[in-house]
């Protein structure tokens, strides 16, 4: 699962009652087709097949607060989310009768909660690299939405309304998974996890730290630039 997350200028925050239920209505951008800090770029039209296929299941994409799946919150109608020029535009009910739900709401009207973030998967040949700018760029063209949550932090100045996606690599199986859906062959994986390692170790080694936290941290950063490294200077058949 991989996150995307945007500054939805709460543009609309009026109460009424769906279906006999309280509710509060927020809407803005879940995703835009800006280059984020995470070097991707989700692709126009990206959102269609997935949209589509939620439609035809008559399901609502749900709400979620911080992306925790108990803190379910409201949803949005599939007929609400529409691909314009500027990304991925949604209108969402914010459930004012669940707890997490007024709370999220009274955050969002006072403007101190003001992002979104989606939460999707990606599904065989769905990414392309290519260089702009001398920077390895994963251009998204499809994608599983699975939610999309409201979130405190935003992290993208380019985009007029803001947009980041966190990869969530915390451990070497995440790394390998990575690599697996963004199209690189069994074997430069293997060399790419063995390098990874190798850094591990490399920094237990030097810091002769018996801090788990400190060192899982120092071998995630390693595992970052390994990976970027490998984006640049590995061909993903080679």
């Amino acid at each position: 699962m991989e996150r995307k997350t945007v500054n939805f200028k709460a543009t609309e925050v009026k109460q009424a009652t769906v279906n006999g239920v309280d509710v509060g209505f927020i809407e803005g951008y879940a995703s835009t087709w800006d280059l984020d800090r995470g070097g991707d770029i989700i692709v126009n039209g990206a959102f269609t097949e997935t949209l589509s296929q939620l439609s035809a299941n008559g399901r609502t994409i749900r709400m979620l607060a911080g992306h925790d799946y108990e803190d379910l919150i409201g949803g949005f109608p599939v007929t609400e989310c529409k691909q314009d020029n500027n990304g991925l535009f949604v209108r969402g009910e914010v459930n004012l009768e669940v707890q997490k739900g007024r709370e999220t709401y009274a955050l969002a009207k006072q403007g101190v909660l003001c992002d979104m973030s989606i939460g999707f998967s990606l599904p065989a040949d769905s990414c392309e690299f290519k260089e702009v700018d001398g920077e390895i760029v994963r251009f998204i063209k499809k994608l599983n939405l699975w939610e999309i949550s409201l979130v405190p932090e935003p992290m993208n100045p380019r985009a007029q309304i803001t947009a980041v996606k966190s990869r969530n690599i915390e451990s070497i199986k995440d790394v390998e998974n990575l690599l697996k859906t963004a199209g690189f062959t069994q074997a430069v994986r293997k060399r790419i996890i063995s390098t990874i390692k190798s850094s591990q170790r490399d920094v237990s080694e030097d810091t002769n730290s018996h801090d788990d936290a400190a060192t899982s941290t120092i071998a995630l950063e390693a595992a970052r630039m390994n990976l970027l490294l490998t984006q640049i200077g590995v061909a993903k058949n080679g």
